[in-house]
């Protein structure tokens, strides 16, 4: 998995524009979703009888929406080879720093190979839930010159950029991304738009969806 970590941020970085602003509105093409495969990893779920994503499952199944849920193992068989690898592209996605993604919640293209997965798998979109723990990532940022100094001749210095606690993501047939990402340090960033739970990740999950803006107090 972490070789597929490594393409699919890749993958990202090469896609990404950065200070791209957000999307007004979610994808039109959100809306046309009816069946989803929900997909989360069997590592580490000992003992836990219910996590996010089944509060999704209960959520979206209330909503009038058909779902199923598919577990990863640490060996997947060869036909959730292409699953495997799109659920690894999502984690990557959902599990960038705020301070690394110019915005807190993002709409994106995932791509061609992952617009595929979708149509290959019979659904309309692909939800997956990560437990992600607040990964760090290194991030560099100039040294402060000193009164009269010049700016451009002091060294960057590394600095930890703290990630979400946890994560849902969504991908549909037409390519289309959205992740929802909680539990991180806002930096005075703070957004009322921005989940701070796994509940509230849930909630703008389905209004996203429906093909709510954000700010929309529907």
């Amino acid at each position: 998995m972490k070789r597929l970590a490594a393409a699919a941020l890749a993958t990202l970085a090469a896609c990404a524009t950065p200070g791209e602003p957000l999307a007004p509105a979610p994808p039109p093409s959100f809306a046309e979703v009816k069946t989803l495969l929900l997909v989360r990893s069997s590592t580490g779920r000992a003992g836990r009888a219910k996590d996010p994503l089944d509060g999704l499952d209960e959520s979206l199944r209330a909503h009038g929406y058909q779902t199923r849920i598919v577990e990863l193992g640490s060996k997947p068989p060869k036909e959730q080879v292409p699953l495997e690898r799109l659920f690894v592209q999502l984690e990557a996605r959902a599990g960038v720093p705020r301070g690394d993604r110019f915005g807190a919640r993002s709409y994106a293209d995932a791509g061609r190979q992952a617009a595929e997965t979708v149509v290959a798998l019979g659904v309309d979109a692909v939800a997956s839930y990560h437990r992600l723990d607040g990964r760090t990532s290194l991030a560099t940022a100039p040294v402060q010159p000193p009164v009269g100094g010049t700016a451009g001749m002091y060294p960057t210095v590394p600095h930890a950029l703290v990630g979400p606690m946890g994560a849902l993501a969504l991908v549909d047939r037409s390519g289309h991304m959205a992740t929802f990402p909680w539990g991180e340090p806002d930096d005075g960033l703070a957004d009322p738009g921005v989940p701070v739970n796994p509940a509230e990740a849930i909630d703008l999950f389905v209004r996203t969806l429906a093909g709510v803006p954000p700010d929309d107090d529907r």
